[in-house]
Formats: C-alpha cells, structure tokens, sequence
C-alpha cells in the first residue's frame, strides 16, 4: 500500500512515450553517408572511375575526417534520446508528468480545460505558414500556473500554456486517459 503523497495513485492511467526517432534515422544515414566516403578513400581503384583516382583517396579521406565523428556523436546520442522514456500518470488527482527528467504534478483543480492539438503541416500555399507541433494544451484557473510548472512546460510557447509531444497518438492516448477521469475538463 502507498502512503506517499507525492506520488500517483496505483490505479493510474500511464501514457509512455519515446522521443528522438528522426533525429536517430538521420545520424544513421549520415553515418552511412560518412562510410560510404571511407570506402571510397580505402578503395578507389575499384568505386572511382580513371580521372577521379588520383584525388579520391584525399576527397574520401576529408569527407570522412568531417562527418564520420559527428554522425558517431550523433547516433550515441540519438541512442540515448529514444532510450528515455516520458511518462505522464493520470488518476483521481491530476496528471503526474515526468518529462526530461522532471517531474511535476498538475492538479485538476488548477485546470479549466485541457486540449489535445494534432500536428498540421505547413500550409502549401501561404508562404508564411508554419507547421503546427503535436502539444498537449492547457487553459489554467489562475495567471500563476506558468510560474508553478514552467519546469515542465514548453518556455518556446508560452501562450497557452502547453507540453509538446511527439506525435498525433501520444495525444489522443494523454486526451483518452484524461477522458475517462475528467470528461468535463477535455475540449
């Protein structure tokens, strides 16, 4: 039995989700970007035509020099972004966020509402259209909420207070949960 107060009740609701799945793909390819110019520095004589032999090995060599360290960077840490794993609870109390490495309770009684936003693209045809992130958007009772959980928060977005997410499913997961506890807060 827990006797914690901080901590979210045992019936919780938990939404998991991983971050860092693009960033990964696009250290790998440039990984494989840097191998295929090693490659071309160890074996010139058989991937390089007659003219380019000669300078091959040199252009092979700088090109792997230049991005082979930063894609194995890269994929070290793009490693470690999908290996963390976000949770939010949420129970009879309110949503238990641990994001990033914080944590943080948001009260039901510091909510009016909350609201799933679907990530849109850009507009085709309006050239000063932005693409609209996934987020978890919240409408909060008083003006100090910010204050009280700008920890967790996103500072990037500040009006309305929201958390981005990665994508349409962690969303309708957050929102589904919050719905079955709280219907009158989902909008």
């Amino acid at each position: 039995m827990r006797t914690e107060l901080w901590a979210p009740s045992d019936s919780a609701k938990i939404v998991r989700y991983r971050e860092g799945w693009g960033f990964l793909a696009a250290m790998v390819f440039l990984l494989a970007f840097a191998g295929l110019f090693l490659a071309v520095a160890l074996f010139p004589d058989e991937i390089v035509t007659r003219k380019g032999r000669d300078f091959a090995p040199y252009i092979g060599w700088f090109f792997t020099v230049l991005f082979g360290p930063l894609s194995l960077l890269g994929v070290a840490g793009g490693v470690g972004m999908v290996t963390q794993v976000h949770r939010i609870h949420v129970d009879e109390r309110g949503l238990w966020l641990h994001i990033h490495g914080k944590a943080d309770l948001i009260s039901w009684s510091e909510l009016r509402a909350i609201h799933g936003r679907l990530p849109r693209p850009k507009v085709k045809d309006d050239p000063n259209s932005k693409p609209v992130q996934a987020a978890l958007l919240f409408q909060p009772v008083d003006e100090g909420f910010a204050g009280r959980h700008g920890q967790i928060l996103d500072k990037r977005q500040p009006d309305p207070p929201q958390i981005t997410l990665p994508g349409k499913s962690v969303v309708q997961r957050i929102t589904r949960a919050v719905a079955e506890l709280r219907p009158d807060l989902v909008r």
